[in-house]
């Protein structure tokens, strides 16, 4: 079964954060990223090192 759009650019996200991690140029200041969650709208949850942190949910609209 192919992915959706919203799955597929939740694993892009997540990996270039991920990768990010090792490089402080690329996602300064990320402690931790955690996978997309289905359950929770794909959300990938970012752990800043300041304490303040990021969930970014992904949505899929049809057709506009």
């Amino acid at each position: 079964m192919a992915d959706s759009n919203v799955t597929r650019l939740a694993k892009l996200v997540y990996e270039f954060l991920r990768r990010g991690r090792y490089d402080e140029a690329a996602a300064p200041g990320v402690d931790l990223v955690r996978p997309p969650n289905p359950a929770h709208g794909h959300a990938v949850a970012v752990l800043f090192a300041d304490g303040r942190d990021v969930v970014i949910r992904f949505e899929e609209q049809g057709g506009k």
